[in-house]
């Protein structure tokens, strides 16, 4: 997605966070929608493979080398949290405020990513 790009170009995790809701917020009968196919290249994997890759790039420059089997472990759990917490979102009518939903997700990102993810 476009907000996650701007990460390290001067916006946080929780500002690219916070414009991603906004974008999914103004386009909620798209991703309600989309969100409900199972089909394999659904929205949901697209996404998950988009994110998971964005991060893993910038913990992998970050580390210098490429990610051992545990931040790999996290780094999933994560990514597919967020996404399934995300549907949720949009399926329940985004029942939690933006903010509440971006601070949450910062809330639980796994502490061994924090030095990778954060510091950007």
């Amino acid at each position: 997605m476009k907000s996650f790009r701007q990460i390290g170009n001067g916006c946080s995790l929780c500002e690219v966070l916070y414009l991603k809701f906004k974008f999914i917020e103004s386009e909620h009968s798209f991703f309600k929608e989309a969100f409900k196919s199972n089909d394999y290249n659904n929205l949901i994997n697209y996404d998950y493979y988009c994110i998971y890759e964005f991060y893993k790039e910038i913990i992998e420059k970050n580390l210098g080398y490429q990610v051992n089997k545990d931040i790999d472990f996290l780094l999933k759990m994560y990514c597919k949290g967020s996404i399934d917490m995300t549907i949720d979102w949009v399926l329940n009518d985004m029942s939690i405020n933006i903010d509440d939903v971006v601070a949450l997700l910062r809330e639980v990102l796994p502490k061994r990513l924090e030095p990778f993810i954060l510091s950007i």
